[in-house]
């Protein structure tokens, strides 16, 4: 080469360390790909970022991401005002991981979990033993203070208590208990919130 055979040499050396560096970066990245890697710090902060600016969401935790070959995998929580319906909060949660996968196009699966409280680093702060709707009925007519069949009632689990709404039909109420009978029924009970009775015009 030029005169210069060391120089062959050299070349070798050069396009080995290429042959190398290339051969090293494709392995790093296929080893990332099969352990369990989770987004950079600043693409997590991104999400969270475009998940708590979602008209609706007031708090975002637990977000944890993992790779999965070229795709990533998503789960989140994500905290809405505790009075809305489960299809707002539902609906909330859909806007949120749109904005996420328009930010990301290899975000594959996300998985989020609509909070109506903050349960960061708390197993449970409402206890998942509190009654549910059938037992609360059930509770109310052991006290003669049974509900009306065609009443609504709507729990809200919050603080590790129930709060209640009735919901009465006009033409029905005046045969309903009474909402100082219902809310006696349940003061001995340690999970009973408050009450609240709503009458329709009939």
């Amino acid at each position: 080469m030029l005169g210069a055979p060391w120089l062959d040499g050299v070349a070798a050396v050069v396009v080995a360390a290429i042959i190398i560096h290339i051969g090293w970066k494709f392995t790093w990245d296929s080893v990332q790909e099969l352990v369990d890697t989770g987004l950079s710090e600043q693409d997590t902060e991104m999400l969270r970022s475009i998940a708590m600016n979602t008209d609706g969401v007031r708090n975002v935790h637990e977000l944890r991401s993992r790779r999965m070959g070229h795709d990533i995998l998503l789960d989140v929580h994500l905290m809405v005002h505790p009075d809305i319906s489960v299809s707002e909060g539902h609906q909330i949660g859909m806007k949120a991981i749109t904005g996420m996968r328009d930010a990301l196009d290899n975000l594959q699966d996300i998985n989020f979990h609509i909070d109506a409280e903050n349960d960061e680093n708390t197993p449970y702060i409402t206890s998942p033993h509190l009654p549910g709707r059938e037992e609360i009925r059930a509770l109310l007519a052991e006290h003669a203070v049974a509900l009306p069949p065609n009443s609504r009632l709507r729990l809200h689990y919050l603080k590790n208590r129930v709060y209640l709404e009735v919901f009465l039909d006009g033409h029905t109420s005046d045969s309903a208990p009474s909402t100082d009978a219902i809310k006696h029924a349940l003061s001995g009970y340690p999970w009973f919130g408050s009450l609240r009775v709503w009458v329709a015009a009939p």
